[in-house]
């Protein structure tokens, strides 16, 4: 994943109706980027993306995520 594919990643992800948890995981994603952790933050996206995937597509709410 490029860095230009998983900052729009995390756009979409963040677009979503996410819980709290799910949403910091993004945010801090979003952070560890800006400070050029890319690694680091493509595993929380990937993570994320998994989560929301396995909860089908909405997971605001979801218990145990």
């Amino acid at each position: 994943m490029t860095e230009h594919t998983l900052a729009a990643e995390i756009v979409r992800l963040q677009k979503l109706d996410l819980d709290d948890r799910l949403r910091g995981s993004i945010e801090e994603a979003a952070e560890l980027l800006a400070e050029g952790r890319y690694m680091e933050a493509e595993a929380l996206v990937q993570n994320a993306d998994a989560r929301v995937r396995h909860a089908g597509g909405t997971v605001a709410g979801s218990v145990g995520l």
